[in-house]
């Protein structure tokens, strides 16, 4: 409840989450066990904070959960998220539900502005690369 209890609705720019963690490690699909973080009510929450026009971008290493995470977004209401322009983009992935999903990092144009090195990114320099997808989504 920490968007609900301390975010005022319509008050962000952007937000970035880099790589949450699907329900389970193996899966990441919503027919996987155990509950995750980004549910339904939680995009709702994250679409109530942002301004008109404000972004959201989330990026993964897990293919079926950026897909499961694009499904819910498109869930949330057909008005509440449009898939934005991606100016400098390796490409759509795929599309669920009419919210895409990009291949690749998002870069500077996609609020990824900071550069430091993650969990992640760390493992990728390590040689235990997998792919990356991310969702790029405007608040309407």
């Amino acid at each position: 409840a920490v968007l609900a209890d301390h975010i005022a609705s319509g008050s962000v720019d952007s937000m970035f989450v880099n790589h949450p963690e699907p329900p389970e490690r193996t899966g990441g699909t919503d027919d996987s066990q155990g509950q995750h973080l980004y549910t339904d009510p939680v995009f709702c929450e994250m679409r109530r904070c942002l301004k008109v026009g404000g972004t959201l971008t989330i990026a993964t290493d897990n293919r079926p959960y950026a897909e499961s995470l694009a499904a819910a977004a498109a869930r949330v209401a057909p008005a509440s998220f449009k898939s934005a322009k991606v100016r400098r983009s390796r490409g759509v992935y795929t599309e669920v539900d009419g919210v895409e999903v990009h291949i690749g990092d998002p870069g500077e144009d996609q609020g990824h502005v900071a550069n430091s090195s993650s969990y992640f990114d760390r493992l990728w320099s390590n040689g235990k690369k997998k792919g990356r997808w991310y969702l790029y989504l405007h608040a309407s």
